[in-house]
């Protein structure tokens, strides 16, 4: 019965398998390729909004800015959403988050807004949850000050959310210390 590897699910042949003398060979091949891949940030799930909110003022998930992904052991995960905002009147603050299965996971950004401008606020968290599938959203709020806010999404600035898998929950060292910290895996 074929194997797979343990984080793309890359098949390769075992002992048992009818393979002339290159199972062992088959099997470090599919190995240093996930390894490879592995070792760059892959993109799990991606949304975006191309048109404006209605306007708020108590905490509230961004419309459109959610992603849903199925997660191995042991990954760590970056989020990245990106919002563009504007406000009803001068001195608001804008309070973004980044959540993780609807809990408030990351503070991002309190911004104090001028009435006729357009506040972009940048979120990045990096999260090291279980094995499963798990939600990631956004949250706005306006968290103080007159008025509201409004996400001002469009398709020449859309607002979006990125979910990433940048790599190994834990690093692990090289046995031989006098090798490069990140040197590429031997083919």
């Amino acid at each position: 019965m074929p194997a797979s590897t343990p984080i793309f699910g890359f098949p390769y042949p075992t002992g048992t398998d009818r393979v002339m003398d290159g199972d062992n060979a088959i099997g470090a091949l599919a190995q240093a390729v996930e390894a490879l891949i592995a070792n760059g940030p892959r993109v799990l799930g991606y949304a975006e909004s191309l048109a404006p909110g209605t306007p708020v003022t108590a905490a509230v998930p961004v419309v459109g800015l959610t992603v849903t992904v199925t997660l191995p052991a042991g990954r760590r995960i970056r989020v990245t959403a990106h919002v563009n905002y504007t406000a009803s009147q001068d001195n608001n603050v804008v309070r973004q988050r980044l959540r993780v299965d609807g809990v408030n996971s990351q503070l991002s950004a309190d911004t104090v807004m001028r009435y006729t401008q357009v506040h972009t606020v940048v979120s990045i968290g990096i999260f090291t949850p279980a094995a499963g599938s798990h939600t990631f959203d956004v949250t706005q709020q306006m968290a103080y000050g007159t008025g509201t806010i409004n996400q001002n999404g469009s398709a020449d600035a859309p607002a979006f959310i990125l979910v990433e898998d940048i790599g190994p929950a834990v690093i692990a060292l090289a046995a031989d210390s006098t090798a490069a910290p990140d040197s590429e895996p031997a083919i």
